[in-house]
């Protein structure tokens, strides 16, 4: 993600060298990179960005139970695949007891995380 940062901050200072309007709104600086071509937006770099879209959008999906009570519906939990680290999502409502349990202990040490940062 920083090279991706960098990459959006350079097309912002490109923008103010090329004397466009100045405070921006950035649909304006957007529309300006991609109409002179400067961010082009390859397979790989949507496929991130519309995943870091998706994850946003499960983690705002709730229902209320039968009890009244608010409830959120997907929670993502870390598996081993490959070798490799990933992220799985699932539904409150389907997923295994074990998957569950792992999304919740995932939960908690991010709010500790939280927590000792504010400290």
């Amino acid at each position: 993600m920083a090279d991706h940062a960098r990459q959006l901050q350079r097309i912002v200072r490109e923008y103010r060298r090329d004397g466009q309007e100045w405070p921006a709104r950035t649909k304006d600086i957007a529309r300006w990179a991609i109409r002179t071509r400067r961010f082009d937006l390859r397979a790989p770099a949507l496929e991130k960005i519309l995943a870091g879209d998706l994850a946003q959008a499960m983690r705002e999906e709730f229902f209320t139970d039968a009890r009244g009570r608010r409830v959120r519906a997907k929670h993502p939990a870390k598996a081993r695949r490959d070798g490799e680290q990933i992220t799985l999502w699932d539904d409150v409502r389907t997923a295994p007891r074990g998957f569950m349990e792992m999304a919740f202990q995932l939960r908690r040490r991010h709010i500790v995380g939280e927590c000792r940062q504010v400290t």
